[in-house]
């Protein structure tokens, strides 16, 4: 498992993807909680609340 959202892309280039593919703000946003993010269900579940926040 990663330890922050930098090694998460190291092991998951498609996931850097999708991280590439959001609007800046949010990516902003994720950037900031980097070292909680150690898996895609965080990533998503981040995203999903930023977009329903």
């Amino acid at each position: 498992m990663a330890n922050s959202l930098d090694d998460l892309f190291e092991e998951a280039p498609d996931v850097l993807q999708y991280f590439l593919s959001l609007p800046p703000d949010m990516q902003d946003a994720i950037s900031l909680r980097s070292e909680e993010i150690r898996s895609v269900d965080d990533l998503q579940q981040y995203v999903e609340l930023l977009q329903n926040g």
